[in-house]
């Protein structure tokens, strides 16, 4: 799998359960109850990944070389003590990576069960998994209380939140005093590379940002390849 096979792949499924999500409160309620049909099914984690190339893809190594999640964490500065929460998980690539630092805790968050349930058997295998709880999230806002995060990531999923101002507005309030929210989000420019997979520009995010209530706000360019990172904080 190249490069561009491997980012088209890891960015739909890192995204999938908000869209999925949002496609189900459209729909009609005769197809609403044929989906629940499907929903109850009872699929293991472990034959998700055996049998999904897909889920597998989000953490190919090839991903490492676009997502660069030591410069990441480098460029988040010292996590010592902080609770940091990874909204849209989906397999846990960005909460392991969080995990291994010296923070304190890593809330990973997902709509999406069967993702939760891959989480917390993977973390078992893991010397800091016990600093990794999982929550289920909801389109409308974040399962958390306010002022319990000291930083926030999503990544590859502001596309998918209708109200993003909206939602932005509870990460604001769930942030402590001095918090951070990182957003990381594919450029324009990845665009030509991916056509099939829209971006959110950056004029968007920091709009949202803007009426969620953040005052200091900067987007980075550079560090990554496809990506670009915004970064908010509650502190004037």
């Amino acid at each position: 799998m190249n490069v561009t096979n491997s980012i088209k792949i890891a960015k739909t499924l890192a995204i999938g359960s908000f869209f999925c999500l949002y496609a189900w409160a459209c729909q009609s309620p005769a197809k609403q109850e044929n989906a629940s049909q499907v929903d109850t099914l009872s699929v293991s984690p472990d034959s998700i990944v055996s049998n999904s190339p897909a889920f597998v893809s989000l953490e190919d190594p090839q991903r490492d070389a676009w997502s660069k999640p030591a410069k990441v964490l480098e460029f988040m500065g010292d996590l010592h003590g902080k609770t940091l929460v990874d909204i849209g998980a989906g397999s846990g690539y960005f909460t392991y990576f969080f995990a291994q630092t010296n923070c304190q805790k890593v809330i990973s968050v997902d709509i999406d069960e069967q993702f939760l349930a891959y989480i917390n058997d993977r973390k078992q295998e893991l010397d800091s998994g016990h600093k990794i709880e999982t929550r289920l999230g909801e389109v409308q806002g974040p399962p958390l209380s306010v002022g319990e995060a000291d930083v926030i990531t999503l990544v590859n999923t502001s596309y998918y939140i209708q109200d993003l101002s909206g939602y932005f507005t509870h990460l604001h309030a769930a942030l402590s005093a001095s918090g951070v929210l990182y957003i990381i989000d594919f450029n324009q420019e990845t665009e030509a590379a991916l056509p099939q997979h829209p971006y959110i520009s950056q004029a968007k995010v920091r709009e949202a940002l803007k009426n969620a209530g953040f005052s200091r706000i900067s987007i980075d360019t550079q560090l990554l390849p496809y990506q670009y990172i915004a970064v908010a904080k509650k502190v004037k």
